[in-house]
């Protein structure tokens, strides 16, 4: 599964960096090094955490999908995202405290959810911004504030690993959903205006 997902993750960020701003030299060495992590997952997916602070982040569950969102996201506005961050990260803190039936149901549920707010208000520049939103509002309002809050106290020496469940986590999964979504509506955007 998670030889799959990261496939479709580096499948999907290849064909909206086509779509959007044309596959360049940035966009095909991203793509090289996500493809070597799909086949050697026990050496590159590493996570790095600060024991001070109690948190981590997984190379191939949140900075893989992270830098290739931000790189699409800076041929777009920037004030875009600092607009529309709050929203992803409420949407995803609320479906996290207010549905805690699985990872896959909130996935989902947040990802279909952020679309049908931020899409009808987008412009066709500014579709490429909604990845790295949706990875904001997973990462800050579905794992990190929920931790804090739920969690966090009762596990003093405990480490919470952001993307901790690598290509099957909920950050890739809803990125991949993402990107396919953003190519449909930025094609569908081109054949009407």
């Amino acid at each position: 599964m998670s030889r799959l997902s990261c496939l479709g993750l580096v499948a999907s960020y290849i064909y909206v960096s086509i779509m959007t701003i044309g596959l360049d030299y940035i966009a095909i060495a991203l793509s090289l090094a996500s493809i070597y992590t799909c086949f050697s997952e026990q050496r590159a997916c590493l996570s790095i955490a600060c024991k001070d602070l109690g948190i981590g982040v997984n190379v191939c569950g949140l900075l893989i999908p992270l830098i290739f969102s931000l790189y699409l996201a800076l041929h777009s506005d920037i004030s875009y995202i600092l607009l529309w961050s709050p929203l992803a990260i409420a949407i995803a803190l609320m479906h996290t405290i207010s549905w805690r039936k699985g990872t896959a149901v909130n996935t989902i549920r947040y990802t279909i959810t952020l679309l049908f707010l931020t899409i009808p208000f987008s412009t066709r520049n500014a579709l490429i911004t909604i990845p790295l939103l949706n990875i904001i509002g997973i990462a800050l309002g579905s794992d990190l504030i929920s931790y804090k809050v739920s969690l966090g106290s009762s596990k003093k020496n405990s480490i919470f690993i952001i993307g901790g469940a690598r290509y099957s986590d909920a950050i890739v999964l809803s990125t991949i959903i993402v990107n396919a979504l953003i190519a449909l509506s930025y094609k569908l955007h081109s054949l009407l205006f």
